[in-house]
């Protein structure tokens, strides 16, 4: 009976030895997930982080396409602009070119009708040539 009775505390000895490694391997597993399931957690936050993120980045990026596409738009605008003040420029130029040189055949004509009419005091002065020189402008887009 002694030797069932020893057999008995060895048995509840090794039972105890195995629960308690049980015990252990199973806290050692719980601390594993536990772990495992707070990097999880950290990882969506981070995700939900990033995603957060890019939408903002998406919305910046169509702000500033939108930007470009309103200041290609007013360069646009702003070279017809330009374009329509060389264009009058030229117009106004050129009338004046014209009106210069409308003076100029009526002076001229004066000045013959005044050879042509008797003189009578003094002599025209030594011959007065006139040359007018004009110049263009041109822009280039």
């Amino acid at each position: 009976m002694k030797q069932y009775a020893n057999y008995r505390k060895e048995q509840v000895s090794l039972i105890r030895e195995k629960t308690d490694k049980i015990k252990n391997i199973n806290n050692t597993l719980v601390a594993q997930r536990n772990t495992k399931n707070q990097v999880l957690e950290e990882q969506r936050q981070e995700q939900a982080t990033l995603e957060t993120e890019k939408k903002e980045l998406e919305v910046l990026a169509t702000n500033i396409r939108a930007a470009e596409r309103n200041y290609e738009a007013q360069i646009r605008e702003k070279q017809k602009q330009a374009n329509a003040i060389d264009r009058e420029i030229q117009r106004l130029i050129r009338l004046a070119i014209i009106e210069a040189n409308k003076r100029e055949k009526e002076r001229l004509a004066a000045l013959n009708r005044g050879k042509n009419a008797p003189k009578t005091t003094s002599s025209p002065s030594s011959g007065s040539n006139t040359e007018i020189i004009f110049c263009t402008y041109s822009r280039i887009a």
